[in-house]
């Protein structure tokens, strides 16, 4: 039965949810997770910096752990130039959570925004570039695969903006049909598909007519 949370977080709303989302996966013993190392030590090992998106997808493809050990994937996508906050989002996630999963944790992390040089710059978070992300991992995924996504962004009522003048003239809005398409291509591994967005609750209908066994959805807002 596929699972579907609602649930608007307030105040320190993303640091609670990605908080929520790494004890759950980190606690279940039937995982078999090996003890996270430091942070220091997981952020260097998996951290993509600079690295292209065709660079970070052949990492994962390539991985020489086992195919039988249990690999969890975030895909962090900050879609949005206008704030700063969105590209912030994907960086705290990606930290806590490489933090707590140690060495079963890779990433693949996009952001429209034009972070500082000391940050590192990451692959522009596209349509396309998300498009390609889910498809390819979903044709090379492992059996132990789990998915953790993170979309961050303005949003309105069944819409996220993709906002990125670099790559797009004006703005393009993703709608929750297109969402329920790239659930449908990581099933049926476990997915965790986080929405961060003003109305983002309003995508819930949709995904839940996927009747999707193992998708969990969480939004930060309501639907109104």
């Amino acid at each position: 039965m596929s699972i579907q949370i609602t649930r608007v977080f307030q105040g320190m709303s993303w640091r609670i949810a990605a908080c929520a989302l790494a004890v759950l996966a980190h606690g279940a013993p039937s995982w078999g997770q090996e003890p996270a190392p430091s942070q220091a030590q997981t952020l260097g090992q998996h951290q993509p910096q600079s690295l292209s998106l065709d660079s970070q997808l052949q990492r994962i493809i390539d991985d020489p752990q086992a195919h039988d050990r249990p690999r969890y994937i975030f895909i962090g996508a900050a879609l949005n130039t206008r704030e700063p906050v969105f590209d912030a989002d994907v960086r705290l996630a990606h930290g806590v959570l490489s933090e707590r999963l140690g060495t079963a944790y890779r990433a693949v992390l996009l952001s429209n925004t034009d972070s500082p040089p000391a940050q590192g710059a990451w692959p522009l978070a596209s349509v396309e570039n998300l498009h390609r992300a889910i498809t390819t991992l979903a044709e090379h995924r492992r059996a132990g695969d789990r998915y953790i996504v993170l979309l961050t962004t303005h949003g309105g009522p069944g819409m996220l903006e993709v906002h990125q003048p670099r790559i797009y003239p004006g703005a393009v809005y993703l709608q929750s049909e297109q969402l329920g398409v790239w659930a449908q291509l990581l099933a049926p591994q476990p997915t965790w598909l986080v929405i961060s967005a003003c109305y983002s609750g309003s995508h819930l209908a949709e995904l839940a007519e996927l009747k999707q066994p193992g998708l969990l959805t969480m939004t930060a807002a309501a639907a109104d």
